[in-house]
This record gives structure tokens, C-alpha cells and sequence, in this order.
């Protein structure tokens, strides 16, 4: 917790009570959440996953799977970095492989984050968008056409082809498509007024 006091701070803070009596100054959530960093994708190929991606504009920023020991075995996450599992809710033997992707050269954009789960392995499929929790991931474009053709190329099953939608008082060319897993992509590139 942040412990700060005085007038010109106490406008952005809300009081705490703490269990002993003890008042904190904290800073509200919506103050203190700088942006969205990264999106995990599981996928059941992490190499089919990163051609793909990269096709579509994206480049491997970091690739976890390039620290594995000679002997060719995943590390445990457990292994790979003390902690982390408890912290993901997930078992310390648990092997993956992973990489963080970028679309562009901002280093504060949004990363993607694409694990293949060795051990155990992944089970299901991605939900379809209209049940609970996340339906798509959606991409701002400067070009829906080019990202529409990108797409098809590295073979991609597309909804439609780009299409012109007025929404919120905005218009935007928009499509959907299919990664490798099924988790589905939206791109839209938004039109001047």
C-alpha cells in the first residue's frame, strides 16, 4: 500500500482502516492502473501459433523456450521461475513453452502472450462469443484490407470479408477470423470523419 499524507494528496486517496486501527491512504484502482500489459493465449503449438501471429504483423519480443537446458526437457514452471505457479493458481510441474509477441515498435503497446501447455495438456476449446468470459481479442488497424489478406494467407478461416460498419458514431471497416486455435480475431480500422 501507498502511505502518503497531505491536502494536495488527499483528493486522489480514499481512507483504510486497517484490522490493528491503523488508517492507510491508498490510491484509488482507477488511479492506479497504468495500462493493460499483456494477454495470454493458450495454444496447443506454440511454433504454428508465433508463424501465424508473425504473419499477421506481430514480432517475438521475447522467446521463453529459447532458455531450456541442453538436455531438450521443458523446465517445470516451477523451475523456470520460483514463484510463479502459485501465483497463476497452477502446479509447479506443469511444463510450457511460451512467447511474448508485439504489433509494433511501442514498448508500452499490449502484449500477447502465447503459452503451449506441455504438461498437462490443454483440454477444450476456446468459448464461442456469446457464453461467459473472453470472446475475442480485438486490433486496431491502419489497414483492415491488408490485415484481412495477411489473414487469409497464413490461413486464417475468416467470418467475412472486411465489411463498413457505422457504430457509437464511428465508422469502421471490420472482420473476424480464426487463429490456429479458434480463439477468434477482430481488426478494425476506423474511418475519418
Amino acid at each position: 500500500m501507498l502511505l502518503a499524507t497531505g491536502p494536495l494528496v488527499d483528493r486522489l486517496r480514499t481512507e483504510e482502516r486497517e484490522p490493528q486501527g491503523e488508517t492507510r491512504m491508498t490510491l484509488p484502482m482507477d488511479r492506479n492502473n497504468l495500462q493493460m500489459f499483456h494477454i495470454n493465449v493458450n495454444c496447443s503449438n506454440l511454433d504454428r501459433s508465433v508463424a501465424f501471429y508473425k504473419a499477421l504483423g506481430f514480432k517475438v519480443i521475447n522467446d521463453f523456450s529459447m532458455d531450456e537446458p541442453a538436455d531438450g526437457r521443458d523446465r517445470t514452471i516451477g523451475e523456470r521461475t520460483p514463484g510463479l505457479a502459485e501465483i497463476l493458481g497452477v502446479d509447479p510441474t506443469a511444463r510450457m513453452r511460451a512467447a511474448f509477441l508485439r504489433l509494433g515498435d511501442d514498448a508500452r503497446a499490449t502484449i500477447l502472450d502465447l503459452i503451449e501447455w506441455i504438461e498437462p495438456k490443454p483440454g477444450g476449446a476456446p468459448a464461442h462469443m456469446t457464453q461467459m468470459g473472453m470472446a475475442r481479442l480485438c486490433f486496431r488497424v491502419k489497414d483492415c484490407d491488408g490485415a484481412y489478406q495477411a489473414a487469409v494467407a497464413a490461413g486464417a478461416e475468416c467470418f467475412t470479408a472486411p465489411t463498413m460498419l457505422a457504430m457509437g458514431g464511428t465508422r469502421q471497416k471490420v472482420f473476424c477470423c480464426y487463429d490456429p486455435d479458434r480463439t477468434i480475431l477482430e481488426f478494425q480500422e476506423f474511418q475519418k470523419p
